[in-house]
């Protein structure tokens, strides 16, 4: 029995371990944030969370998780919101850089936040109409996906975006230098072409 426990929860960290590489694989196709494993160790975070918070709520409602295959739910959950980390980052990161990041923020949230929404919904209903076949096995997975799902999605829209936050404000001074270098370097550009123009006047 401890070798069959040490073996699943071993499967468990094993399917973190991916989450949090694929995640970062992920956001690495992202430019302009500054950890790309420090978003992808929020995102592994975030993703226990909801496993965690979804076996207590179901727990309180008296529902018990026996037939749900727990390596798998690590899966479950990044699969289905993993696109919405890449969107809604993607979102934020080319907004304005001469805007505050609490717009920046809001203007990606605006951009996406419907379509996020209008994701989560259908996912929600195809849970509901796959809880309606008679197998127990398949209502209680369905059930338990159905309040994952649900705070997934809350957490995104506050726990992952706080991070994303945090992490473009420390990629603020970075970009702010290279937007300056870049400036001198093009006044020197000018500066050149215009004495070169001179010199041939």
């Amino acid at each position: 029995m401890d070798d069959v426990f040490s073996v699943e929860y071993a499967i468990v960290l094993l399917s973190y371990i991916i989450v949090f590489f694929y995640i970062s694989l992920v956001l690495g196709r992202v430019e302009l944030v500054k950890s790309k494993f420090g978003l992808g160790m929020g995102a592994v975070i975030m993703v226990f969370s909801s496993l965690t918070m979804s076996v207590g709520l179901t727990s309180w409602m008296g529902v018990t998780s026996t037939l749900v295959p727990w390596e798998v739910l690590p899966f479950l959950i990044i699969a289905i919101g993993v696109e919405n980390i890449f969107v809604m980052t993607n979102a934020v990161v080319t907004s304005s850089i001469d805007l505050p990041v609490r717009e920046r923020v809001g203007i990606g949230l605006s951009k996406v936040g419907a379509k996020m929404t209008s994701k989560v919904f259908h996912e929600l209903c195809l849970l509901v109409l796959v809880s309606l076949i008679n197998v127990p096995a398949l209502q209680e997975f369905c059930l338990f996906a159905t309040v994952a799902v649900v705070i997934d999605f809350m957490m995104q829209i506050t726990f992952f975006t706080t991070i994303l936050s945090i992490d473009i404000r420390r990629l603020e001074p970075f970009m702010l230098a290279k937007v300056q270098s870049l400036q001198r370097t093009l006044v020197q550009v000018f500066r050149l072409k215009a004495k070169a123009n001179d010199g041939v006047l």
